[in-house]
């Protein structure tokens, strides 16, 4: 859990630096990228990861517009983590 909030607070930095950027220096265009790549990730992959643990479409929208691969990739590899059959296991 402690690593998981230091990647959520290195992920709000990022947004933080975008936004500055675009505010100071015009460079709009950083803050577009990464709205896009979040955009994209809530659509292939945050909804569907959302789904998949019992959460709220809302919740899953806006953690993976926020947060991105940093909040849905644990919860996949917990899901496969616990839904690996006996005989798979080494």
């Amino acid at each position: 859990m402690k690593n998981q909030a230091v990647r959520y607070i290195f992920v709000i930095l990022i947004w933080a630096a975008a936004l500055l950027l675009w505010i100071i220096k015009g460079w709009w265009f950083i803050a577009a990228a990464l709205f896009l790549l979040h955009f994209f990730e809530t659509m292939f992959t945050g909804i569907r990861t959302g789904k998949e643990h019992g959460l709220s479409r809302g919740y899953s929208i806006i953690m993976s517009m926020a947060f991105g691969i940093v909040w849905w990739k644990p919860l996949n590899d917990e899901y496969k983590e616990k839904n690996i059959p006996e005989d798979c296991e080494e």
